[in-house]
């Protein structure tokens, strides 16, 4: 606790850039999917497989992260 009262605005920075970070993470593995969907790419190992169904895991991931941090933030601007 170096700087106590900074605390809060480095926190909401830290917010905002996770957010935006996991928004841009999100996009990109709705589009990576999207081209192994287009393409029908099957997994090498279990060749019934579509290559896109373990991947759904990524942007499901992702927008759990984003709903974390829209909460966090939701609960700082309340507590203010």
């Amino acid at each position: 606790n170096l700087f106590p009262k900074s605390k809060p605005i480095l926190d909401f920075i830290s917010e905002i850039a996770g957010l935006g970070i996991m928004l841009v993470l999100f996009v990109l593995s709705i589009q990576f999917i999207s081209v192994m969907f287009t393409n029908s790419q099957m997994a090498t190992s279990l060749p019934w497989l579509p290559l896109w169904l373990p991947l759904l895991i990524m942007p499901i991931g992702f927008l759990m992260a984003i709903f974390r941090l829209v909460a966090n933030l939701r609960n700082m601007m309340v507590s203010r």
